[in-house]
């Protein structure tokens, strides 16, 4: 899809360079002595973390000065990570491009695992698929395989919840279809389809409206829109679950779910409002972004962006929300219009798996 962009003509497309600039940054925060990534990364103390500035200022780059950025005490946690750096490795090696992504993703994981002795995320699971793609080591699928037993016991039984992985389970019911796509002949498959049908049944049961938007959890029957902010990329997470489970499943109902909650994000919503930057009929006036200091890109537009999307109206009733304002203040509500990074991976990952489902039908 992306091999006939290479801007800069090194022979790579323009996505693999992105994907390299992104895991050296990543390598960076490896600690040496452990294997784990450092925690977040604040501007330094003589900086006001509101003071937007373009980023070429962001620092003098001098060691030493007030302005350095102050990394957060404890760990960081970035378990894809694991998975995305045993890929990249394998991608640059076909390439003849040299690196060491591989032996710092076996750092992180033993870390991350515990030597493998640390089994039930889906997060992990989905690393553990990449790993043993990459090395085919069976230590791996072993890993895989444990911890997905334990993600089958955890099905809710009865309630609201029932068919669901915790408050909804969107994770794990990707990566459990993810496994089930590569082993589809493992007994483990044998007892994972039942479980996304299931799974497709309370997602389903959580939507039935006219967008056929879901609800929060399967607790709230009507409610709909978080009360702060962050809600673009659960719609879209779930939208990638589905996707996936339909090529498992070939249920009909997960085709249905995963369109309707990328819809939405689209423009099928009461405002019509297309949240995908630069596409639809009507994008927000504004975003919450440093751009908007840029003579002549004041509304903070980046194109392809997508922003945290609707929230409850201000009086927390739970009607959808979103400020849609072209004047007042520097900024729009960071509630509704800040674009963050995960949205938009979760729409490429959510995309990518429904235009396949719909491919392979």
């Amino acid at each position: 899809m992306f091999n006939h962009f290479d801007r800069d003509a090194d022979g790579r497309c323009d996505a693999l360079d992105e994907a390299q600039w992104g895991a050296q940054f990543v390598a960076r925060m490896q600690v040496p002595e452990t294997g784990a990534l450092r925690n977040h990364v604040n501007q330094g103390p003589a900086r006001d973390w509101m003071k937007w500035s373009p980023p070429e200022i962001h620092t003098d780059n001098i060691i030493g000065t007030a302005d350095d950025p102050v990394i957060q005490p404890g760990e960081g946690n970035s378990p894809l990570v694991i998975g995305a750096w045993a890929r990249l490795s394998a991608l640059l090696n076909e390439r003849g491009a040299t690196n060491d992504f591989l032996a710092r993703a076996v750092r992180l994981w033993n870390h991350a695992t515990q030597s493998g002795k640390q089994a039930g995320s889906p997060h992990l699971l989905m690393s553990a698929l990449e790993m043993h793609r990459v090395t085919g080591e069976d230590a791996y699928l072993d890993y895989a395989r444990r911890s997905i037993e334990m993600l089958l016991s955890q099905q809710m039984t009865n309630g609201n919840h029932q068919a669901a992985f915790g408050e909804y389970g969107e994770l794990t019911a990707g990566a459990l279809a993810s496994f089930a796509l590569v082993f589809p002949q493992s007994e483990l498959t044998l007892r994972i389809k039942p479980a996304l049908t299931n799974y497709i049944a309370f997602c389903a049961g959580t939507a039935r409206n006219p967008f056929g938007l879901c609800t929060r959890s399967g607790d709230e029957v009507n409610g709909f829109f978080p009360p702060d902010l962050v809600h673009n990329f659960v719609l879209l997470q779930r939208a990638w679950a589905a996707g996936l489970a339909h090529r498992v499943t070939r249920d009909p109902r997960a085709l249905v779910f995963a369109a309707d909650q990328l819809y939405w994000v689209l423009g099928k919503n009461p405002v019509g409002l297309c949240m995908f930057e630069g596409k639809g009929a009507l994008n927000p006036p504004r975003y919450h972004h440093r751009y908007n200091s840029i003579p002549g890109h004041e509304r903070g537009a980046v194109p392809g962006t997508i922003p945290n999307g609707f929230v409850r109206e201000m009086g927390l009733a739970d009607r959808p929300g979103f400020d849609m304002s072209r004047a007042g203040g520097r900024s729009p509500s960071y509630r509704t219009s800040e674009p963050w990074l995960v949205h938009n991976m979760w729409y490429l990952l959510a995309m990518s798996a429904w235009t396949e489902a719909i491919n392979s039908r």
